[in-house]
């Protein structure tokens, strides 16, 4: 019983209401704004829920203000899923299917679908 009080002192609780966030998002607003809209005092909260949000929405958003969002693959049924984001620049494509060979320090990524006809 005491370790529950103990708990709840430790880890304080958030509700951030996740449609406005994203709208917020959306419209450019820095972190600051979003917190100082959302009355929030916790930065790694904004952080999160962000975080949680580009997630499930599959994208991927910067933020001024706000640390670029931790570059990760997620991994699906269907295998691991890289950001399209993480890919601008290079000759990949949304939806491209493509080997993955570590080799060191250095990951290669070798297309397996045709590029796209446009």
């Amino acid at each position: 019983m005491a370790d529950d009080a103990i708990q709840e002192q430790m880890e304080p609780r958030f509700e951030i209401n996740a449609k406005r966030l994203w709208e917020l998002a959306k419209e450019g607003k820095s972190a600051q704004e979003m917190m100082d809209t959302l009355d929030l005092r916790d930065y790694d909260a904004l952080k999160t829920a962000l975080q949680t949000l580009m997630a499930e929405k599959g994208e991927t958003l910067t933020i001024d203000g706000l640390d670029r969002p931790s570059v990760s693959g997620r991994h699906t049924d269907r295998g691991n899923r890289i950001d399209p984001q993480m890919l601008e620049g290079t000759h990949f494509e949304k939806g491209d299917i493509f080997d993955v060979q570590l080799t060191g320090d250095k990951l290669t990524l070798t297309r397996k679908t045709p590029p796209s006809a446009s």
